[in-house]
């Protein structure tokens, strides 16, 4: 018999019973598969969908809460760059709304903050699965989105290019104005119709 010490019952009584239920969501599975297949942003989404997939057949907190960083880092940042914690979680609030981005903003803080309080003192002081849990909703929502909706986007460099805080709406309307501007100068002198 195979003997697991961090086994919990309820976690594995929550699960599926049936394996019917499981039969009927395999053509969304390889549908899934075939469109992460042949979608141009495969390498980042692959990693990020392998990290979260680790992170919760883990039972221990520290281990999900370490997989599903490195997902969005995968996701949220270029690989090999050096891009700040702050700038990943600006990138992962990039389609909340205002009145939402300050909470949401705060609980992915937070949950980074759980990461460097493991990594530097080796534990987490208290359980805040939820935050765990709403790090990796986060980071699927994009995923999913990407991987159904996302197959203009060529490289992994236009995805991070949208989600940049310099790029919000209004600071794109004035980027716009500029390029406007230049173009008419460039034309006939003047930067004004």
């Amino acid at each position: 018999v195979w003997f697991r010490q961090d086994f919990n019952e309820q976690e594995w009584t929550s699960l599926p019973k049936k394996s019917d239920a499981f039969n009927a969501s395999l053509p969304t599975f390889r549908r899934v598969l075939d469109r992460l297949d042949s979608h141009p942003l495969n390498a980042p989404l692959q990693r990020t969908l392998l990290l979260v997939n680790e992170g919760m057949m883990s039972g221990q907190l520290p281990f999900r809460l370490m997989r599903f960083r490195s997902a969005a880092e995968a996701l949220y940042s270029l690989e090999g760059s050096r891009t700040s914690t702050d700038s990943i979680i600006e990138r992962m609030i990039f389609s909340e709304k205002e009145e939402h981005a300050f909470v949401e903003r705060s609980k992915l803080k937070r949950a980074y903050a759980l990461r460097n309080q493991y990594v530097h003192k080796g534990a987490i002081e208290k359980n805040d699965s939820a935050l765990i849990h709403n790090l990796r909703e986060t980071i699927l929502r994009l995923a999913y989105y990407v991987l159904f909706n996302g197959d203009d986007f060529e490289t992994h460099s236009d995805l991070i290019e949208m989600m940049e805080p310099k790029n919000a709406p209004h600071r794109t309307e004035r980027k716009l104005l500029a390029i406007e501007r230049r173009k008419r100068i460039v034309e006939t002198g003047r930067h004004r119709q």
